[in-house]
Order: structure tokens, then sequence, then C-alpha cells
């Protein structure tokens, strides 16, 4: 008589939770600051060679406002210019492995600021290009506005010429203040798009310490809203204003190809 063979029960399968998820797919965001991290902090000798150009041309290293960490320096005029009111303020960056990048940055008292930048070149090179771009075309006269303009530079190719050619001006915003109230323009990458407007009363678009300060001195008297078609009266190009957010908001048509469409 064979004695009974008791066979192992079979082990039970791994259980798995109902609410298990997948792993996360990487993050770009992830990635990207991975990178910015990884970049190797400028060294006093890196900035050593990279204020030359600028101490050249009376410019002075503002330590404290410059970030080693995130290769950002930041320079200043030894002394102002006399009889301007605007204060300069140059930033060089060179956290983007693909180039240097360059911006002089007009600041006036009313706190409208207008920027210049350019990118692709050595220090020297984008100085040379920022400083061939005068001041008037920034900061246009007009009667009864102040006007600020920002403009993107791009570098010419260069045809084994060592000078730098004449830098194309591509306008990427515009701001005024004209009869109280702020008027801006964003210039989209875009060619397609148009120009966005927005408008609203200096009051509503002043620091929140200014605005403060007025509502403390008293009652400010609302606005009075601006008719729709404000703007729309100059043309079929401008649409007409509509209330968004705070501020009364438009569109204007501009032409498509540089450099006719800074020009528009």
């Amino acid at each position: 008589m064979r004695p009974a063979t008791h066979s192992k029960p079979a082990a039970p399968a791994p259980a798995t939770a109902p609410h298990a998820r997948p792993p996360p797919a990487p993050s770009l965001l992830g990635a990207a600051s991975r990178a910015a991290s990884s970049a190797t902090p400028l060294s006093h000798h890196d900035i050593l060679g990279l204020v030359e150009p600028f101490s050249r041309e009376g410019l002075k290293l503002d330590l404290p406002a410059s970030d080693r960490m995130a290769r950002r320096l930041v320079f200043t005029p030894a002394s102002a210019p006399p009889g301007s009111r605007l204060r300069t303020q140059w930033q060089l960056d060179l956290s983007d492995p693909a180039g240097a990048e360059l911006t002089r940055s007009q600041t006036h008292p009313s706190g409208l600021c207008a920027r210049a930048q350019a990118r692709g070149g050595t220090p020297s090179e984008l100085l040379a290009c920022l400083q061939a771009v005068p001041e008037h075309q920034q900061w246009p006269e007009l009667s009864g506005a102040l006007v600020a303009l920002s403009h993107r530079v791009d570098l010419r190719p260069r045809s084994g010429a060592p000078d730098l050619v004449a830098p194309t001006l591509v306008m990427t915003e515009a701001r005024a203040q004209v009869a109280g109230c702020s008027l801006h323009l964003r210039v989209p990458r875009v060619h397609s798009m148009p120009g966005e407007l927005e408008l609203q009363p200096l009051v509503a678009a002043s620091p929140p310490v200014a605005a403060a300060a007025a509502a403390a001195a008293g009652p400010v008297p609302q606005p009075t809203p601006p008719p729709a078609d404000l703007l729309a009266v100059l043309g079929l190009r401008w649409s007409r204003l509509s209330l968004l957010r705070g501020a009364w908001r438009g569109t204007v048509q501009l032409k498509r190809r540089e450099p006719a469409r800074s020009a528009d």
C-alpha cells in the first residue's frame, strides 16, 4: 500500500495594488532644471577674463547684483553720462550653452524701461553691437507722451569681414505714458500674429507701494472707461477694445517681414 502523497499548494500570485500607478514619465522641466543646475559656476578667473571689454568701455562690474552660480554678470557705468536721466544697466547671461546674451536696460525716473538684447558672438562683439544702438531710437520724442521701445538685435552673418555690420533691430515691445494712461504693445515672435495692445490708467498700472500711498492721500476718482472704438477709428488694422483682467485690450495688425514689421 502506497503512502499518500500530499502535493504542496501553489504559491499565491503576488497581489497587485488596486491603485498601483506606473512610474511617472521623465519630466522635461526636471531635466531642464538638472541641466541648469549642472552648469559650472563662474570662477574668479572666468570673471577676470570677461570684464576686460566692459572695463575698456567705462563699465564696472556690480558684483552684489551678479550671480556666479547662475552665470550672470551685471555691469553699470562708472559715471553717469552728463544730462541723461536714464539709469543704465548691462547684464551678460552665460547660462545658455548655445551662446551668450547681453541685455542693456535703460530705466526712466517714471519707471518706463527700454531694453536691447543681442545673442550670438563674444561678449566684446555683443557689447559693440548694442553700443551701436542709439539712445534716441529707443526713446523717441513725441509731444505729450513718453515712449520706451525695446528691441532684439539680430547679428547679421559676416562674410569674412572683421567688423560687425549694422545690427538689425527687431522690436519686441513698446510702452508709453500718455494722457494719464499706460499703453503697452507686445510684438509676438510669430510674424503671423498681430501686436497685442493693453491700455490702463496710470493709477492702476503703478507699483503697489505708490498705489497705497495714493489711496492714503484720499479717494481716487474712478477713470472713465474709454470707448470701445478708441483705436478702431484709426483704421481696419486696429481692433475694438475689450475689458479683460482689469485692462482694456485690443490688437493691431502688423506687417509680416522685417524690417517693415518693426517699422510698422
